[in-house]
């Protein structure tokens, strides 16, 4: 009985292992199990940054159709993603979650979607639709549009879901809806200077 323990004690000390498994020895070296875990640690490190990369995807798009499309700066359009997002997250209800506190049907919200979009507007849209947090609870968001054509404040508020559904949002903060169209505005009158 001391032999294999012996023999095992010395195949460790040389450096060498074996491992029997059903009709083949693998044998293991110092230096082969190192070049494994380097290898394997390669390999995870490569799957973490694409995962990151893949997680993190390009950045939202924002388009401002004001008399025509409008050129704006890394800067602005930083301001004004902003700006809409926090908007956002002040909507206390929507139609797709509160359907009995906004009683409008498909038909008259695909209506209003089509009149911002013909009209002028701010847009945003992701890459892959993500969730946001609003005062009426969570929703799926793949783009969000705010009306600009009105001349006392931004409004409608809508968004594309996930499922690419148009989704109205209600009873949103009415100071910020001046203060983005006002934003707009200052933006387009020192672009044309």
């Amino acid at each position: 009985m001391t032999q294999p323990v012996l023999r095992r004690r010395e195949e460790l000390s040389s450096g060498r292992s074996t491992l029997a498994t059903g009709c083949s020895t693998l044998e293991y070296t110092k230096g082969n199990v190192m070049k494994r875990c380097i290898v394997l640690f390669f390999v995870m490190v490569v799957t973490w940054v694409w995962t990151g990369c893949q997680m993190a995807g390009p950045p939202a798009t924002l388009r401002l159709s004001w008399a025509g499309s409008v050129s704006l700066t890394e800067e602005q359009r930083d301001s004004l993603h902003e700006s809409v997002s926090a908007l956002l997250a002040t909507s206390q209800f929507n139609s797709v979650g509160h359907p009995k506190i906004l009683t409008l049907g498909n038909a008259e919200i695909q209506k209003q979607y089509d009149d911002t979009l013909s009209g002028e507007h701010l847009a945003v849209t992701y890459p892959r639709p993500k969730i946001v947090t609003t005062m009426g609870g969570e929703v799926s968001v793949l783009k969000i549009v705010v009306g600009l054509g009105r001349d006392d404040y931004a409004s409608p508020l809508l968004t594309i879901d996930g499922a690419g559904a148009v989704v109205a949002h209600g009873k949103y903060n009415g100071g910020m809806c001046i203060a983005l169209l006002d934003e707009v505005r200052q933006l387009v009158e020192n672009g044309f200077d």
